[in-house]
């Protein structure tokens, strides 16, 4: 994905305004219809088996590679799918995804282990490029969740492999050195470490309150607190009473819907798992913030926006990484399940003959891309939705 002044500079630049109508009755109607079932069925076919999390990237020059964060949505996808035994008849991939990310951690000059990107990526736009398999907090996370998650919820998964492969992870940033206000760094590289940057850290937070409540080390969980310290220091609040951040304390934008919805899922899972700052955090505000991405127009339909309605400089409509990130908030979180129509109700407006496009169909500016990270998220998100 672009850095935040790259997707600031697009969005400018080509801002639309998409609309989507839908019904109240829509989740009911889904699920009263199979039409869920054909949406599951539709997505599972768009990912090859033996690699599902393999396909075009969202980076410069749309190169072809395997991304973590792809395979681990296709993990908590896959057991979601088969804890509520849908669609049987088609083989399961949470064992594929599972054994990708045990078999391919990536590790640096510092004996370090984590998840990364098959490509070089210069995050802030500085001139200080990452190398290509990076260790980043964002990715490491999402991939904890998924290993912790087949773990808990499969006797049959590598329980040893796992436990040892995420303490690991987490150790590495642990014993980082925290950005100047005390969060997880963006990586492990050097350069990324002078930036607050909010959402990863809070995702990663939620995972080390977890992980930590698990082992009983108070060596995760401290370090837990203390990015959830900062977030508290540093959150806004909107017009409508929700609590928000900045990308970083070094940008003044906030955050686009995929990086709110990683610090809602963050703040959710650290309160969750027995954080001891959680009584400080407002969580109905938190959640509610998601709210605000969601702008009902004049004519009564439902705009999901990259950006909040605050944002008013910004009408890019949002990418489907985005919808999926968001429905599984949504459908994970009952203060949430308000979002569920509107953020179904779009689903289909990015659907095209080339697969699920990162934009809706027929976006002005935008080339009708299909990214297999992005339609991993959609996959992740409609599962979520299919369980209620």
């Amino acid at each position: 994905m672009l850095p935040l002044k790259g997707r600031i500079f697009v969005a400018i630049a080509f801002a639309v305004v998409f609309a989507c109508f839908f019904s109240a009755p829509l989740l009911v109607n889904l699920q009263a219809s199979g039409q869920y079932e054909a949406r599951q069925r539709e997505l599972y076919y768009r990912f090859d088996a033996t690699r599902p999390g393999r396909g075009v990237l969202d980076y410069p020059g749309n190169p072809v590679g395997d991304v973590a964060k792809s395979y681990a949505m296709i993990l908590l996808a896959e057991l979601t799918r088969s804890e509520e035994k849908r669609l049987n008849e088609l083989p399961a991939l949470f064992e594929v995804a599972g054994n990708w990310l045990l078999e391919h951690p990536n590790t640096d000059d510092g004996n370090n282990v984590g998840w990364g990107l098959p490509v070089a990526w210069d995050a802030f736009g500085d001139g200080s490029e990452n190398p290509a398999n990076a260790i980043y907090s964002i990715s490491t996370a999402i991939v904890v969740d998924g290993l912790l998650t087949w773990s808990e919820e499969r006797p049959d998964a590598p329980k040893d492999k796992i436990a040892q492969l995420v303490a690991k992870a987490l150790d590495g940033f642990v014993a980082a050195p925290s950005t100047p206000d005390g969060l997880f760094p963006y990586s492990l590289q050097a350069s990324d470490r002078p930036y607050d940057t909010f959402n990863s850290a809070a995702y990663l937070a939620g995972q080390m309150q977890r992980y930590g409540t698990l082992v009983g080390d108070d060596r995760y969980t401290e370090a837990a607190d203390r990015t959830i310290a900062s977030l508290i220091r540093n959150h806004r609040v909107s017009t409508q009473g929700h609590w928000y951040w900045t990308y970083s304390l070094q940008e003044a934008r906030s955050n686009d819907l995929p990086h709110a919805t990683y610090i809602v899922k963050g703040i959710s899972d650290y309160a969750r798992f027995g954080g001891r700052l959680a009584d400080s955090l407002d969580l109905p505000a938190t959640l509610g913030l998601l709210r605000e991405y969601l702008l009902e127009v004049p004519t009564g339909a439902t705009e999901i926006r990259a950006w909040p309605a605050f944002e008013a400089d910004v009408t890019l409509p949002a990418r489907l990484y985005d919808l999926g990130i968001a429905l599984s908030a949504a459908c994970n979180e009952p203060g949430l399940r308000d979002l569920i129509d509107p953020l179904l109700g779009v689903v289909a407006s990015y659907q095209s003959d080339l697969g699920y496009l990162k934009y809706p169909v027929g976006t002005e500016g935008m080339e009708p891309i299909v990214v297999n990270e992005y339609e991993a998220y959609l996959w992740y998100g409609i599962s979520e939705c299919a369980k209620i």
